[in-house]
């Protein structure tokens, strides 16, 4: 949703309240280190729950794949394939369950829209 690349997803920043979101970066290791996750969360400053991630799966061979995830008005999660979820562990790959956390980092932040 907010990387610099494109992707197909139903969901969009623009459907973000507008204001300023901080960004994070946490990153998981399969069990066989084959694969590193980067997951990307956004929260608008102020709020106390993210409001939109982005997973980012790496494998050994180069291959790339990618969803994002939006919080919707009624606090369920929608994946970028249009599936919600009041959980968002519902919405993951179930593989992603076994990853261990190997990097955290801070990514700044990122604006959406006009502030009101």
């Amino acid at each position: 949703m907010f990387l610099p690349i494109e992707i197909q997803s139903v969901n969009q920043p623009g459907q973000l309240l507008a204001g300023e979101y901080k960004a994070n970066c946490a990153v998981y290791s399969s069990p066989n280190s084959k694969t590193v996750v980067m997951h990307y969360e956004y929260t608008r400053i102020g709020a106390t729950v993210a409001d939109a991630c982005v997973l980012l799966f790496v494998e050994e061979s180069g291959t790339t794949r990618m969803c994002d995830f939006i919080r919707m008005p009624d606090r369920s999660w929608r994946d970028s394939f249009g599936a919600r979820s009041d959980s968002l562990l519902d919405l993951l790959p179930a593989e992603f369950a076994e990853y261990r956390l190997v990097d955290e980092r801070d990514m700044g932040s990122q604006f959406v829209g006009e502030p009101a």
